[in-house]
């Protein structure tokens, strides 16, 4: 699956973003959320990229961005054998959203 070993943020980042004002720390959350959807928009194939993105945006309580994200990832795991365990995260996470 193409970008499925991306990394999260690295040590350094999250050793800078313990050092930030509230405020900082959610602006630079804020821009790792974006560099993700942007890097998904051109490798939209992500499987493993769309479920993060969609626990993202649930963190940051954003429902519908959320769901559409999930929605994604929900289509792409159609090909998935049925005891992936990604299936019921996706489902798990689906069912939460529309609460």
């Amino acid at each position: 699956m193409a970008g499925s070993d991306t990394p999260g943020p690295t040590a350094g980042d999250v050793a800078a973003a313990a050092g930030m004002s509230e405020q900082d720390r959610a602006v630079f959350i804020r821009s790792m959320v974006e560099r993700l959807a942007e890097r998904l928009r051109d490798e939209p194939d992500d499987l493993d990229g769309w479920m993060r993105l969609g626990n993202a945006y649930r963190v940051l309580g954003e429902v519908a961005k959320a769901r559409e994200a999930y929605l994604t990832a929900n289509r792409l795991a159609e090909t998935l054998p049925p005891d992936d365990a990604r299936l019921q995260e996706i489902r798990q996470a689906m069912t939460e959203l529309r609460g």
